[in-house]
């Protein structure tokens, strides 16, 4: 029976979380990594990172502004399933309808 019921809840949750649709998705491209960025209508993000030997997942809250020439910041709490304690923080500007990384330079 708890099984049965388990079973029930684990496609409950994946019909549920297939029904939400992004609200922007983004394709970024690097020398080394292909990430596809999608924003959902709640603040929540994924992030899918392949790179040539290693695919990965995060996910967390996204905030900003999605018109062009704004800026949003995504913070990543989970990698994959992990919870993760140092919450790696991007920002992004949306230009010509692409988001484009804003990457600060490291103090001296």
């Amino acid at each position: 029976m708890i099984r049965h019921m388990m079973v029930t809840f684990a496609s409950l949750a994946v019909i549920i979380s297939s029904c939400q649709r992004p609200v922007e998705e983004f394709q970024i491209d690097t020398d080394v990594q292909h990430k596809t960025l999608k924003l959902f209508k709640d603040s929540s993000f994924v992030e899918e990172i392949k790179e040539i030997e290693d695919s990965y997942q995060y996910s967390g809250e996204w905030t900003g502004d999605l018109t062009e020439g704004s800026t949003f910041r995504t913070i990543a709490t989970r990698k994959v399933h992990q919870i993760l304690t140092l919450t790696p923080v991007h920002e992004y500007r949306i230009v010509n309808g692409h988001a484009v990384e804003i990457v600060k330079e490291k103090e001296q």
